[in-house]
Order: structure tokens, then C-alpha cells, then sequence
């Protein structure tokens, strides 16, 4: 008897590519073709090296580029890790990666990284880490985009830690007034995260009054306020502490 389920799920992955191909271009890199995604009129958004939803792990995605013929190439595979920061040389950091069982060549490179309902959620780099491809969170791309377009560089807050979202337990919701939080897993040295005395094991609840409960809301967080004095709201030890904080720019 024929597996429908598989069939189906195999033709779903087919029209998730067929629905993104037409906003993966080719890219005329350096040294060799490439790939990149279209984000508004004349704008492409692709990896430096070549010139949307939050995925969870365990997710099925498609890697989607070009190839140096210029025909549509996909992969599909598994998103396996998703943590950071990843160091970038010359102190440089992106905060948050995904890294997938879905197997890539360098054409890939600045192509889309999407779900299996077509949403994009990352773009795709040439790197591997332990034999995992590395993609970039379409929300980070798309807020230094953002910022090269209005500022012509790219401008980045830094508060200095790595984090997880975690589920508050029931004492802790009622002294957070929420149900989730960023657990602090590391905090950077010579940061404003240490400056200001943060904590590995510290819960991040909210920044200027903006709940956080994601590694992703800190980050919009961090876009939305400016450079210098912010408040952090914390739970240590059980209880509600406000600690000021001096936001970075990268």
C-alpha cells in the first residue's frame, strides 16, 4: 500500500520550493556564483562572503539557492542546534544561529532557509560547524539589512550574553508576571552585560519595560532601544531586581 502521508508530505516540500524559487536569485560573487534572497526592488540580501518564523529544533526545513548554473537547488533536513553567539573574528559576534542536517555546497550561500509551509526562516552560509550547516535567523538578517539601507552600516546593540528561552515556574510567573523568560547561559567579558554585574543563571524579563520571553525578543529589544542607559528587569534568586544597564553599539 502506497505511504499518502509521505507523498504528501513530499509534495508540500515541492510547492514550499516552488513558491520561494522565484525570490532566490543568483549572485555574481567574487570568485564564484552564489546565491541570495530578494528583499524589496533592487535589493538583494545574500552572505558577505558572496559580495520570519521562529524554527524550532527538530523541525523539517529546505535550503533553497542557485546553482552555478543557475537552476534551482534544493535540501532539505533537520534544524539540529539553534544557540550562539558565534564568534566572527575581530570581536565580532552574531547572536543567534541555526545550525541544520540539511547538506549545502558554496552555492548555496546567501539562498533561503525555509519551513515546510513555505516561511522563511534564515539565510544560508557557506560554513559548517561539526558537520551542521550554519544559517543565519531571518530576523537577524533582516534587521542589519535594515540598518545598511538607513544608515549605510550596519548597526548592532550589544549587551554581551547568551541565552535560552526557558518556562518560569509557578513562583517565579507570579514574582515575573509572566510565564517565560531568557535564562542567561554565558556572559561576555568586558561587556555591558558584565559592567552591569549580570549573572550566568540570571532570568532576563524584560528590557525597558518590553517583556522578554525569547532569544528573540531580546534581540528585537536591543534593535528597538537606543545606545546608553536602559533597565533590565531580572529574577535572581527568586526575586524581581531592576539593574541598569548601559547598551553597547557594535
Amino acid at each position: 500500500m502506497a505511504n499518502t502521508a509521505l507523498t504528501d508530505f513530499s509534495n508540500q516540500l515541492a510547492d514550499a520550493v516552488a513558491a520561494v524559487a522565484p525570490s532566490v536569485v543568483q549572485v555574481q560573487g567574487r570568485r564564484q556564483p552564489a546565491s541570495g534572497v530578494v528583499y524589496a526592488d533592487n535589493v538583494v540580501v545574500t552572505t558577505s562572503r558572496a559580495i520570519g518564523a521562529s524554527p524550532r529544533v527538530g523541525h523539517m526545513a529546505v535550503a533553497i539557492g542557485r546553482s552555478w548554473s543557475n537552476s534551482l537547488t534544493a535540501s532539505a533536513g533537520i534544524v539540529s542546534v539553534i544557540g550562539g553567539p558565534l564568534p566572527t573574528g575581530r570581536g565580532r559576534a552574531i547572536e543567534e544561529i541555526i545550525r541544520t542536517t540539511a547538506p549545502m555546497h558554496r552555492g548555496f550561500a546567501g539562498g533561503a532557509f525555509i519551513n515546510t509551509s513555505g516561511e522563511l526562516i534564515g539565510i544560508a552560509t557557506a560554513a559548517e560547524i561539526r558537520g551542521l550547516g550554519v544559517v543565519i535567523p531571518a530576523g537577524i538578517a533582516w534587521k542589519t539589512i535594515e540598518s545598511l539601507l538607513t544608515h549605510g552600516r550596519a548597526r548592532r546593540r550589544y549587551l554581551g550574553v547568551a541565552g535560552q528561552g526557558v518556562q518560569l515556574p509557578a513562583a517565579q510567573r507570579e514574582a515575573g508576571g509572566q510565564a517565560n523568560a531568557v535564562l542567561v547561559v554565558q556572559v561576555m567579558e568586558n561587556s555591558p552585560a558584565a559592567a552591569a554585574g549580570l549573572l550566568v543563571g540570571d532570568l532576563l524579563i524584560a528590557l525597558n519595560d518590553q517583556a522578554l520571553d525569547s532569544p528573540d525578543r531580546l534581540l528585537e529589544a536591543l534593535a528597538a532601544s537606543p545606545a546608553g542607559s536602559a533597565r533590565l528587569r531580572v529574577l535572581r534568586g527568586g526575586r524581581a531586581l531592576d539593574v541598569p544597564v548601559d547598551i553597547g553599539e557594535k
